[in-house]
Protein backbone atom coordinates (compact mmCIF):
# COMPACT_ATOMS: atom_id res chain seq x y z
CA UNK A 1 0.00 0.00 0.00
CA UNK A 2 1.29 3.42 -0.79
CA UNK A 3 1.22 6.29 1.66
CA UNK A 4 -1.64 8.08 -0.09
CA UNK A 5 -3.90 5.06 0.29
CA UNK A 6 -2.85 4.66 3.94
CA UNK A 7 -3.71 8.31 4.64
CA UNK A 8 -7.07 7.88 2.93
CA UNK A 9 -7.81 4.79 5.02
CA UNK A 10 -6.83 6.53 8.24
CA UNK A 11 -9.00 9.55 7.41
CA UNK A 12 -11.91 7.23 6.57
CA UNK A 13 -11.56 5.35 9.87
CA UNK A 14 -11.31 8.60 11.86
CA UNK A 15 -14.36 10.02 10.08
CA UNK A 16 -16.42 6.90 10.81
CA UNK A 17 -15.32 6.82 14.43
CA UNK A 18 -16.21 10.51 14.91
CA UNK A 19 -19.63 10.02 13.31
CA UNK A 20 -20.35 6.93 15.39
CA UNK A 21 -19.19 8.76 18.54
CA UNK A 22 -21.62 11.60 17.89
CA UNK A 23 -24.44 9.16 17.07
CA UNK A 24 -23.75 7.37 20.35
CA UNK A 25 -23.24 10.47 22.50
CA UNK A 26 -26.50 12.18 21.49
CA UNK A 27 -28.89 9.55 22.91
CA UNK A 28 -26.67 8.85 25.92
CA UNK A 29 -26.44 12.49 26.97
CA UNK A 30 -30.15 13.03 26.35
CA UNK A 31 -31.12 9.97 28.33
CA UNK A 32 -28.83 10.78 31.27
CA UNK A 33 -30.09 14.39 31.26
CA UNK A 34 -33.71 13.28 31.50
CA UNK A 35 -33.07 10.47 34.01
CA UNK A 36 -30.97 12.44 36.50
CA UNK A 37 -32.49 15.86 35.68
CA UNK A 38 -29.05 17.42 35.13
CA UNK A 39 -27.48 19.75 32.60
CA UNK A 40 -25.65 18.62 29.47
CA UNK A 41 -22.19 19.05 31.00
CA UNK A 42 -23.17 17.13 34.12
CA UNK A 43 -24.54 14.32 31.96
CA UNK A 44 -21.25 14.12 30.05
CA UNK A 45 -19.42 14.05 33.38
CA UNK A 46 -21.63 11.18 34.60
CA UNK A 47 -21.02 9.18 31.43
CA UNK A 48 -17.28 9.67 31.22
CA UNK A 49 -16.02 10.11 34.77
CA UNK A 50 -18.42 9.12 37.53
CA UNK A 51 -19.63 5.60 36.77
CA UNK A 52 -17.44 2.94 35.18
CA UNK A 53 -20.45 0.80 34.21
CA UNK A 54 -21.98 3.69 32.26
CA UNK A 55 -18.66 4.39 30.56
CA UNK A 56 -18.23 0.74 29.55
CA UNK A 57 -21.80 0.58 28.29
CA UNK A 58 -21.21 3.77 26.28
CA UNK A 59 -18.02 2.30 24.79
CA UNK A 60 -19.78 -0.94 23.81
CA UNK A 61 -22.59 0.93 22.08
CA UNK A 62 -20.02 3.16 20.36
CA UNK A 63 -18.17 0.10 19.04
CA UNK A 64 -21.47 -1.41 17.87
CA UNK A 65 -22.40 1.80 16.03
CA UNK A 66 -18.94 1.93 14.44
CA UNK A 67 -19.28 -1.67 13.24
CA UNK A 68 -22.72 -0.97 11.78
CA UNK A 69 -21.36 2.06 9.91
CA UNK A 70 -18.36 0.08 8.66
CA UNK A 71 -20.59 -2.77 7.47
CA UNK A 72 -22.92 -0.42 5.62
CA UNK A 73 -19.91 1.20 3.96
CA UNK A 74 -18.58 -2.21 2.90
CA UNK A 75 -21.96 -3.31 1.57
CA UNK A 76 -22.41 -0.08 -0.38
CA UNK A 77 -18.91 -0.47 -1.84
CA UNK A 78 -19.51 -4.10 -2.83
CA UNK A 79 -22.98 -3.50 -4.26
CA UNK A 80 -22.15 -1.10 -7.05
CA UNK A 81 -25.42 -1.53 -8.89
CA UNK A 82 -25.69 0.37 -12.15
CA UNK A 83 -29.33 1.18 -11.54
CA UNK A 84 -30.35 3.43 -8.72
CA UNK A 85 -33.44 1.31 -7.98
CA UNK A 86 -31.68 -0.79 -5.33
CA UNK A 87 -30.37 2.25 -3.47
CA UNK A 88 -33.76 3.96 -3.70
CA UNK A 89 -35.42 0.86 -2.26
CA UNK A 90 -32.99 0.84 0.63
CA UNK A 91 -33.35 4.57 1.26
CA UNK A 92 -37.12 4.83 0.87
CA UNK A 93 -38.40 1.43 2.04
CA UNK A 94 -35.97 -0.63 4.11
CA UNK A 95 -34.47 2.04 6.40
CA UNK A 96 -37.79 3.76 7.24
CA UNK A 97 -39.35 0.36 8.03
CA UNK A 98 -36.41 -0.43 10.32
CA UNK A 99 -36.89 2.97 11.98
CA UNK A 100 -40.58 2.23 12.62
CA UNK A 101 -39.74 -1.22 13.99
CA UNK A 102 -37.20 0.30 16.36
CA UNK A 103 -39.75 2.84 17.59
CA UNK A 104 -42.49 0.20 18.09
CA UNK A 105 -40.36 -2.49 19.72
CA UNK A 106 -40.26 -2.85 23.47
CA UNK A 107 -36.69 -1.69 23.91
CA UNK A 108 -35.24 0.52 26.62
CA UNK A 109 -35.36 4.20 25.75
CA UNK A 110 -31.62 4.41 25.21
CA UNK A 111 -31.67 1.63 22.60
CA UNK A 112 -34.60 3.25 20.83
CA UNK A 113 -32.88 6.63 20.68
CA UNK A 114 -29.59 5.11 19.55
CA UNK A 115 -31.27 3.00 16.85
CA UNK A 116 -33.34 5.95 15.68
CA UNK A 117 -30.29 8.22 15.35
CA UNK A 118 -28.27 5.52 13.59
CA UNK A 119 -30.95 4.56 11.07
CA UNK A 120 -31.84 8.20 10.42
CA UNK A 121 -28.19 8.93 9.67
CA UNK A 122 -27.94 5.93 7.35
CA UNK A 123 -31.12 7.01 5.54
CA UNK A 124 -29.78 10.54 5.07
CA UNK A 125 -26.49 9.13 3.81
CA UNK A 126 -28.29 6.90 1.28
CA UNK A 127 -30.37 9.85 0.09
CA UNK A 128 -27.26 11.99 -0.35
CA UNK A 129 -25.64 9.24 -2.44
CA UNK A 130 -28.75 9.08 -4.66
CA UNK A 131 -28.80 12.87 -5.07
CA UNK A 132 -25.08 12.92 -5.88
CA UNK A 133 -25.54 10.22 -8.53
CA UNK A 134 -28.43 12.16 -10.08
CA UNK A 135 -26.33 15.33 -10.22
CA UNK A 136 -23.32 13.52 -11.70
CA UNK A 137 -25.33 11.84 -14.46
Amino acid sequence: MDTKQNESTIIHVLKNSAISFILTALPFVGHIMSYYQVSRMEAISIILFQEIATLLYFLLVWIFNYLVLALTNMVSDVVQVKTVIFKKAVAFIVLPVVTLLILWMFLPTLFRLNGFFLVTFLTAKALLIIIKQKIDS
